[in-house]
C-alpha cells in the first residue's frame, strides 16, 4: 500500500510540473495561417493531456527500477503481489476514457481545419475569424475565396490562377488575411501538397481534384533555410526530395498589382496561349507510358 501512495504522490508533483513547463515554454509549432492556429490548439490539447499518462509510466518504471533492484545478499525472488482487479479496472477506464475524449475533440474540431469559415464571417469584408484574429474575407469580391489551382508532377509544382485568366507561374503568390482555396491536382504520380509554416497538407492525386483552405495570417518570403516552401509529402521518384517551390506571403496591394503584371507578361509572351485551357483535371497526353485518358474526364 506504501509503495502505492508514494508512486501517486511522486506522479502527482512530476505532473503538475510537466504540466506547468508545458504551458510556460514555448512549443514551435506553425502559426502562419488560421488552420495552423487549429492545429496549433489540438497539440497543444494532446501535450496537455498526455503528459500525466508519460509521466505516470516513466514514474512506475523508475520507482520499480530503483525500491525493487536486486539487492547483495539477496538469494531469493521477492514474491509479487496477486493482481488487482480493481487497479485493472481502473487503468482500463481511465484509457477509454481519454481515448473516447481524444477522439470526440478531433471529431468536433476537425471543421476548423478542413472546412472553410461560416459564411456569416466570409460574407463580410473583414471580420474576427477563429481563434480571435480579424482577417479580411476576399481581396476583389468579398463573400468569395481566391481560387488558386495546385499542380504537381514529377518533379515541380505549379500554380494556376483561374481569377486572372488561367495563368501559371513557379511560385506560389497569396495575398496576406485573405481566403485562399487551394484546388490540388497531379498530372502524373500522387503527389502530397506540404508546407509546414502554413500548416497545410493535402494530396495531389491523378485524375482527381482535392480541395484546402488557406488563410495566410503574416507576411513571408522563402528562405535558404526552408521556410515558407510547398514540398512534396508523398515518395514520388527518385527527385522527391527536391520538389518545391517557394511561398510568398504578399500585401494585398502588391499581389493585385503583381498579378496584373504577370498575366499581361505571359498573355504578351504567348505563354499563356500555349497552356491547356484551365480544367479541373489534367491527363498527359497518350504515349508508350500512358494510356488514353478517359473522354468522360478529359478537358
Amino acid at each position: 500500500m506504501r509503495h502505492g501512495l508514494r508512486i501517486a504522490v511522486i506522479w502527482l508533483v512530476v505532473s503538475v510540473i510537466v504540466e506547468i513547463l508545458i504551458a510556460v515554454l514555448p512549443i514551435p509549432l506553425p502559426t502562419g495561417s488560421v488552420e495552423a492556429m487549429g492545429g496549433r490548439q489540438t497539440m497543444y490539447m494532446l501535450f496537455y493531456v498526455g503528459a500525466p499518462v508519460f509521466v505516470f509510466v516513466w514514474v512506475l518504471l523508475v520507482y520499480n527500477l530503483v525500491t525493487f533492484r536486486y539487492r547483495p545478499g539477496e538469494d531469493t525472488e521477492p514474491v509479487a503481489p496477486p493482481d488487482s482487479t480493481p487497479i485493472l479496472l481502473l487503468w482500463a477506464g481511465l484509457s477509454f476514457v481519454i481515448v473516447l475524449f481524444m477522439a470526440g475533440w478531433g471529431t468536433f474540431t476537425l471543421h476548423e481545419i478542413t472546412e472553410p469559415p461560416p459564411a456569416a464571417e466570409a460574407a463580410s469584408t473583414t471580420s474576427t475569424g477563429t481563434h480571435g484574429h480579424t482577417y479580411v474575407a476576399s481581396i476583389e469580391k468579398p463573400g468569395q475565396a481566391l481560387d488558386i489551382q495546385v499542380i504537381g508532377q514529377e518533379w515541380m509544382w505549379t500554380f494556376r490562377y483561374p481569377t486572372y485568366g488561367g495563368m501559371e507561374t513557379r511560385d506560389l503568390y497569396v495575398p496576406v488575411n485573405t481566403l485562399i482555396r487551394l484546388h490540388i491536382t497531379s498530372l502524373d504520380v500522387v503527389h502530397s501538397f506540404w508546407t509546414y509554416d502554413y500548416d497545410i497538407k493535402e494530396d495531389a492525386v491523378p485524375g482527381i481534384e482535392n480541395t484546402a483552405w488557406f488563410w495566410p495570417r503574416t507576411l513571408g518570403e522563402p528562405t535558404d533555410n526552408g521556410k515558407n516552401w510547398v514540398k512534396c509529402n508523398e515518395l514520388c521518384g527518385i527527385w522527391h526530395g527536391y520538389m518545391r517551390a517557394g511561398i510568398h506571403v504578399i500585401p494585398q496591394s502588391a499581389f493585385l498589382t503583381w498579378a496584373k503584371q504577370q498575366y499581361a507578361f505571359e498573355k504578351s509572351s504567348g505563354f499563356l496561349k500555349n497552356l491547356p485551357p484551365y480544367a479541373s483535371v489534367y491527363y498527359p497526353a497518350a504515349n508508350s507510358n500512358w494510356p488514353t485518358p478517359p473522354q468522360d474526364q478529359s478537358p
